[in-house]
């Protein structure tokens, strides 16, 4: 069965950790790492299944690690450079809800790995891969129509593109 979603993560980090090095020719980096929470908008669609699919909420936490570099200027703050990448390990739980109420549940690991271009200081565009497994799903099986097909089958390896925008604060939180 193939599947072809659309997942919007609203959500929040602290940084927890700042290691910066001296700057070099202007250039400084700073790496950071984040403890992330954010709630999934989560939506299907399935080709030509007669599936109607509603959007459904979940969630995902996990941790990250933020690497900026580049020169903005002369009085810019260290770590307030012009690039940066920030991989990401993440559990996410999402839920989409199909025909009749049921409700299709998926666990997932996903490996995100985020290239950051901050056009200001503070704000930041990203995109990047994402890599996700897909750990188990609940019902193991759905009934459609007079067809049942074997979710549970579709575990495994998917390759994505992320792609988002954020605000960053001097005091380590973001929101994005």
């Amino acid at each position: 069965m193939m599947f072809a979603g659309a997942s919007f993560t609203a959500s929040a980090q602290y940084l927890t950790g700042i290691v910066e090095n001296e700057p070099v020719n202007g250039n400084s980096l700073t790496l950071r790492y984040a403890a992330k929470a954010g709630l999934n908008i989560t939506t299907v669609s399935t080709g030509a299944l007669p599936v109607n699919s509603s959007v459904g909420a979940g969630f995902q936490i996990g941790g990250a690690i933020n690497i900026r570099w580049g020169y903005r200027g002369e009085y810019s703050s260290p770590g307030s450079g012009l690039f940066g990448v920030q991989p990401e390990l993440l559990f996410s739980y999402q839920t989409i809800s199909v025909d009749g109420g049921d409700k299709l549940r998926l666990n997932r690991i996903s490996l995100p790995l985020m290239f950051r271009a901050y056009p200001l200081s503070s704000v930041y565009c990203e995109i990047g891969p994402e890599l996700s497994y897909l750990l188990s799903t609940s019902p193991d099986k759905m009934t459609i129509g007079s067809a049942v097909y074997s979710v549970g089958e579709c575990a495994g390896m998917t390759t994505d593109i992320a792609i988002g925008a954020g605000w960053e604060s001097g005091k380590g939180y973001f929101a994005g």
